[in-house]
Parts: structure tokens; sequence; C-alpha cells
């Protein structure tokens, strides 16, 4: 038999190629006994088997009990009472950005976005271990009080890039990208 061909578009689904995959592995914590003074709230390590890996942004979820502890300095966008750490003492410059207050004790759960002053680059086969501390916990620290915190995962979604979405409006049926000039 003769093969047959179409013109018209095949339908298939949306496909993204990723140059990079990271991994973000939990580490134990250097204690989890809640006490006053300077904590590591999350440890974990990020990895890039294949590919560079570049982050501008983390996010992490910072849980309490009632009537409990406290963080100093960090309320809202004055959040200098949290910071990162990579490797465990090397403080990565940046700026913590709280959803509401930990200064005062509160059953409740605060989002904090960690911003880098510049981008925090993994090379690939590389990994990086970061450390969120607290740097003065304080309030009611008794048996049952917590402060429970996890990396965020606010969306799962991936959304296109803003050179592909020009792209594609401007000349959908074939879309070429010049990858050394794409940021």
């Amino acid at each position: 038999g003769q093969a047959e061909y179409s013109s018209d578009a095949p339908a298939g689904n949306v496909m993204y190629v990723y140059k990079a995959v990271p991994t973000i592995t939990l580490e134990a914590l250097p204690s989890t006994l809640l006490s006053a003074g300077t904590k590591t709230l999350q440890k974990f390590t990020i990895s890039s088997a294949s590919g560079a890996t570049s982050w501008k942004q983390m996010m992490f979820s910072i849980a309490r009990n009632a009537d409990g502890a406290t963080i100093a300095n960090c309320n809202t966008t004055a959040c200098t009472g949290i910071k990162l750490y990579q490797g465990g003492n090397i403080e990565v410059p940046g700026v913590a950005i709280a959803s509401g207050d930990l200064t005062a004790a509160g059953a409740n759960t605060i989002t904090v976005k960690f911003i880098p002053t510049n981008e925090e680059q993994i090379g690939s086969g590389a990994s990086k271990t970061y450390e969120l501390k607290a740097m003065n916990v304080g309030g009611t620290l008794t048996a049952g009080k917590y402060i429970s915190t996890s990396i965020t995962n606010p969306s799962v979604i991936k959304t296109d890039s803003a050179q592909f979405a020009k792209s594609v409006a401007a000349a959908p049926e074939l879309v070429y990208v010049d990858a050394s000039t794409d940021a």
C-alpha cells in the first residue's frame, strides 16, 4: 500500500520540554525540640541531575497553635526575623515577606516568601542544602506547642512563557525560537 498524507493538523496534547528538572529532598532538622532562640524551621536539598537549575523564589507555610510560639521581627513585609542559609552558615542575601504576623501568638498558617537578591543556581549534577531559620523564637514554648514548616506548592500548572505566548499569537502554524537569545 501507499501512505496517505493529510494537510490537517493532528490533534494532540500540549507538551512541555524542560532543560533541567530540580529535585527537592527534605533533610533532618538539627533539633526537633521547640525552644527559644535561633531555630532551623526547614532543611532541604535542591539537586539538578541534568542541566543547571536556577530559582528566584521559595515559599514556606508556617503553622502554629494558639497561645504558643512567636517569631520576632516577622510581621508582613518587615520580616527580617527569618533568614535562609546555604550550607548551614552562609546567609543567602534576600528578603522574606510574610502573609501575616508571626510576632504575636496565634493559631494560624502564615506563608513566608523568600526572594534572594540574586538568582540561586545549582549546577548540573550538583546540589545545595538550605536551612530556613527563625532568628528569635519566643512566646509560650510548653509541651504541645509547635511550629510546623513546609515548602508550599501553590500551583502545579505550567504557564507559557511570555516569549512562547507572543510567538504563538503571531504565527500559530509554525513556531521557531532561537534558544540562544531566549533568557
